[in-house]
């Protein structure tokens, strides 16, 4: 029993002392935001009510919040595995991307008797689109000796490129268009979904995201995998000395994050009343979805309310521009404000803990060394 006690009770310390950080950050950003707000003449009150007023003033508002937390909250999944691993998977933007091209092949050119099965074609190829794009920066990485940040921004910058010559070229509108988006999807391929305040929310979509973060938690809590991405992710030396396959590893973990990535990118087009493919579809989510797990710094639990408050900003800060003329811009500069606060925080705390630690094993050492200078005085 006391064993279990003291268990609990150095828990608990560490995840209090693990919050603090995040704490501090938020209230840090939020001091200075005020502070830059009141260089315009507004208050942090004038803001908050515009993107509540933007986000969550009526049902169908707070769908639209819904809508978007989904693809962020699955590129911020799969990212728990890669920054699990010591991966800066910079290239989950490209891998949303080519997921939802995935899905909108099969949405523009293959039909199916069978409903389900035609949505299994669209999300499965996004997910395999997604997951191979994933499994290419790793194999950059591992056998090619390319960097992960430099390699994702090349195959980003690739995805945009090829995205932007479907929907121009082959896949362009018959009957013209601007060139930015593709013919809307057929009501058949798309999710299901049912109307609530004159907008659409899908049930499959929802349990698709929820169960994805459910199986990844697993993962990295209760699973021989999980214990190895982290021994990887404090040193991949260490590991591979431990009989550890990192390789393999590295290349599963980049494998599955791209497939989350992708089947995010499969919702954003699917998802009614979009159901068609436009430029930059992937917009900014996976950029915004590294950020947030930087804010969870890599702590699963909290993914899902970060990435919730990310997606309520994203949707309420068009308001905030329409009705305090103020640009949609400042929403980001609170997320990166907020983010590099907490980067901050927390990293003085791991140099402060790295300190005691030290000191522990110095005590330590001292301690036996003492113990065994008296043995030998003794004998």
């Amino acid at each position: 029993m006391t064993d279990w006690r003291r268990l609990f009770r150095v828990t608990g310390v560490n995840s209090v002392v693990g919050i603090l950080p995040l704490l501090a950050g938020v209230l840090t950003a939020l001091i200075l935001i005020a502070i830059l707000l009141n260089t315009e003449g507004f208050t942090m009150r004038d803001v908050w009510d515009a993107l509540y007023d933007g986000a969550w003033e009526t049902d169908g508002k707070k769908l639209r919040v819904l809508i978007n937390w989904m693809p962020l909250m699955l590129c911020s999944t799969g990212l728990l595995l890669t920054f699990t691993a010591g991966l800066w998977n910079i290239g989950i933007e490209g891998q949303l991307t080519m997921g939802a091209l995935g899905a909108a092949a099969v949405a523009l050119f293959v039909r199916h008797d069978s409903k389900t099965v035609q949505l299994g074609a669209e999300i499965g190829l996004a997910c395999i689109a997604g997951a191979g794009w994933g499994l290419l920066a790793g194999i950059l990485k591992t056998r090619g000796g390319v960097n992960e940040i430099f390699g994702g921004v090349a195959l980003n910058f690739i995805s945009a490129l090829f995205s932007a010559f479907l929907i121009s070229g082959p896949w362009a509108p018959e009957r013209g268009g601007t060139g930015s988006r593709t013919e809307a999807f057929d009501e058949f391929t798309l999710l299901p979904s049912r109307i609530i305040d004159r907008s659409h929310l899908s049930n499959t979509a929802v349990a698709l995201t929820v169960g994805g973060f459910i199986v990844v938690a697993l993962i990295l809590y209760f699973s021989r995998f999980g214990l190895q991405l982290k021994a990887i992710g404090k040193s991949e030396n260490s590991a591979r000395a431990l009989g550890i396959p990192t390789e393999r590893n590295l290349w599963l973990a980049m494998l599955l994050c791209g497939g989350l990535a992708g089947l995010g990118g499969a919702i954003k087009v699917l998802h009614p009343p979009i159901g068609q493919l436009q430029q930059n579809s992937s917009g900014g989510i996976g950029f915004l979805a590294l950020l947030v797990v930087l804010l969870a710094s890599i702590r699963p639990w909290l993914v899902p309310i970060i990435a919730f408050v990310f997606a309520f900003l994203a949707t309420g800060g068009q308001r905030v521009e329409s009705s305090l003329q103020i640009d949609a811009a400042l929403v980001n500069v609170l997320q990166g404000v907020l983010v590099l606060a907490v980067l901050l925080f927390d990293g003085i705390r791991q140099r402060i803990q790295a300190e005691q630690e030290k000191r522990a094993v110095a005590a330590q050492a001292a301690r036996r060394a003492a113990e065994e200078e008296l043995k030998v005085k003794s004998s």
